[in-house]
């Protein structure tokens, strides 16, 4: 009996802290340990600076074809950005195309988000899901990309977690797009952002990584939440030997040093995404 409880104090600690050394990854991933999120015009400069990374993510309309093949040409895989839940008012080009049932509705309005300008949109709607796939074809698949990184799929979790029903139509047309991506473009890399609840119950068997933003060892080292996501990502690790990809914003040396103990994949960003700088 006491072997047995030992032995399932072992387990839980091995869910709780898995070491780099042993870190579960998927293959696609194996040989990255650094990389950068930029989302800027990408200069010479900084593009000869991204061949130090082994993986960089990119907003694929402030980048060239030729600029993501000579980048590549380094060894360094090149994913790109594609919003998947709201729409970006700077980006005209989507904008235009997008219909009304395109958005989603709360209480008959539009959801705005000032802090980014952007629109909360319906994955169900079938036009929405058709305007995101031609998109991501001509700016992601056309000029070459290694892979895909789907942003704010945190969404899905954080706006329809009270309403049970537009919850799963929102995780199933997720997983929708995702089939589609696997159909179309065979085993392409997938990080999606966040999204841990949809992860677990829709997603996990179709992306390669997530990435948890705001990975500050002050904000997660001590948080009950962020011990129960860090548990439940070394359960989906085993599964699906799914990556995990950290960021913090501040505590660069503690937080570096937190995801790495537990065998995630980290970058530390003082600026966000919309200034080039070289972490070692």
């Amino acid at each position: 009996m006491v072997r047995k409880m030992m032995l399932s104090l072992m387990v839980l600690v091995g869910m709780l802290f898995v070491p780099s050394s042993v870190r579960a990854s998927s293959p696609i991933f194996e040989d990255v340990t650094s990389y950068q999120i930029y989302y800027d015009p990408v200069t010479t400069k900084i593009e000869k600076d991204m061949r130090r990374y082994d993986l960089v993510i990119l907003e694929p309309r402030e980048v060239t074809k030729e600029q993501v093949s000579r980048i590549q040409n380094s060894g360094t895989m090149v994913l790109g950005y594609v919003n998947v839940m709201e729409a970006d008012e700077w980006n005209v080009e989507v904008m235009k195309q997008l219909q009304e049932e395109d958005f989603f509705y709360r209480n008959g309005e539009k959801v705005f988000f000032p802090e980014w300008n952007s629109y909360l949109m319906d994955l169900t709607s079938s036009h929405y899901q058709s305007v995101l796939r031609t998109d991501l074809k001509a700016q992601v698949i056309d000029k070459g990309f290694d892979g895909i990184f789907f942003d704010t799929v945190g969404d899905i979790d954080d706006q329809h977690s009270q309403n049970s029903s537009v919850l799963t139509a929102q995780r199933n047309a997720y997983a929708e797009l995702l089939k589609f991506v696997r159909h179309e473009y065979g085993q392409i890399p997938i990080i999606q952002n966040w999204g841990f609840d949809t992860l677990k119950t829709t997603s996990a068997p179709y992306v390669d990584g997530v990435m948890w933003e705001g990975f500050q060892y002050s904000a997660v080292a001590r948080d009950e939440w962020s011990q129960n996501r860090i548990a439940d990502l070394n359960t989906l690790r085993a599964k699906y030997d799914i990556d995990v990809f950290t960021v913090s914003y501040k505590g660069k040396r503690k937080s570096m040093t937190y995801a790495r103990e537990r065998g995630f994949i980290h970058t530390h960003e003082p600026d966000h995404y919309n200034r080039w700088t070289y972490v070692k």
